[in-house]
């Protein structure tokens, strides 16, 4: 993994054993020696991250959410987003990267890794292993080691897709079989993703509760039950994140931030941003590029 120069630091994928690399695994007791232990910055990734952390202690730090370091935690996280490894001992487990590109020979789109709850925009809780799980995704794992120097990218891809699947498989089991059970949960996991794919263009409850041919106030009765949010705190929730990620990493104005998020006019985003995050925009770039940068 090597940083890009400026801003935020973005790794790109290196691998010893492919000419082309699509797909690294590392073990994270590797990675914490070539740091020497030193905790390293806040940076993005230009492939999809799998953490599975075995041993170890700390705080996992993803798109300003922060999550324990436990035993048996798998993380999941996509190029766009931030994180930061804070351990606070030595960690022990395993780190699989793959490229976008290597989803062809897995057999999975992007759009079905979001859907499926593991690479989620803005729910990055982990999977919890329990001890009947590890054996099998442990042998997953064990081929995938043995296989990394091969040219046989079919079968690599092979053994990943069947770790994703039973991954996804865990997820469903963790939110009761979040999207399948019964129709308010279909709802809430249809609004999500279309909040996650129309956030820039749609700002009111109105207009998700009409596409999904619901009320409002039906939907945001059935979405404040289900996740103790109402709607339109869904819908501000994935708006301030954008904006703060903009605020991080990127040099765009306030202005033009503005109207990247819908917003007919800076003074209307100015009071948002400062309502939902208690900081102005500028105060909030301030702050947040001094801890991470």
């Amino acid at each position: 993994m090597n940083p890009s120069t400026g801003g935020i630091p973005k790794y790109k994928l290196i691998s010893e054993h492919l000419i082309a690399p699509l797909f690294a695994i590392k073990r994270m007791e590797d990675i914490d020696a070539t740091t020497q232990g030193q905790n390293e910055k806040a940076h993005r990734h230009e492939y999809y991250v799998i953490l599975w952390v075995e041993k170890g202690a700390g705080t996992h730090f993803i798109d300003f959410s922060e999550y324990p370091l436990q035993p048996n935690s798998i993380f999941f996280i996509s190029p766009t987003q931030i994180h930061l490894l804070q351990p606070s001992e030595k960690p022990f487990g395993t780190a699989i990267l793959f490229k976008p590109e290597f989803l062809h020979f897995i057999g999975l789109s992007e759009a079905q890794l979001v859907e499926s709850g593991i690479f989620h925009d803005f729910d990055h809780s982990p999977v919890l292993l329990e001890e009947q799980n590890i054996a099998t995704l442990k042998h997953l794992v064990d081929q995938l080691f043995d296989l990394q120097s091969s040219s046989n990218l079919a079968l690599i891809a092979a053994y990943l897709k069947v770790f994703l699947l039973r991954c996804m498989e865990l997820k469903a089991d963790a939110q009761n079989d979040f999207r399948r059970n019964n129709r308010a949960q279909n709802i809430v996991y249809d609004f999500r993703k279309r909040v996650d794919h129309n956030f820039q263009k749609k700002h009111k409850v109105a207009d998700y509760a009409e596409a999904m041919h619901l009320s409002p106030n039906h939907l945001n009765e059935v979405i404040k039950k289900h996740t103790g949010k109402t709607a339109k705190e869904h819908i501000q929730t994935r708006l301030l994140m954008e904006a703060q990620r903009n605020a991080l990493h990127t040099d765009c104005t306030l202005q033009e931030i503005t109207y990247h998020l819908g917003f007919k006019d800076p003074a209307h985003f100015s009071k948002f941003f400062k309502k939902q995050s208690g900081l102005t925009f500028q105060e909030y770039r301030k702050k947040v590029r001094h801890i991470y940068q």
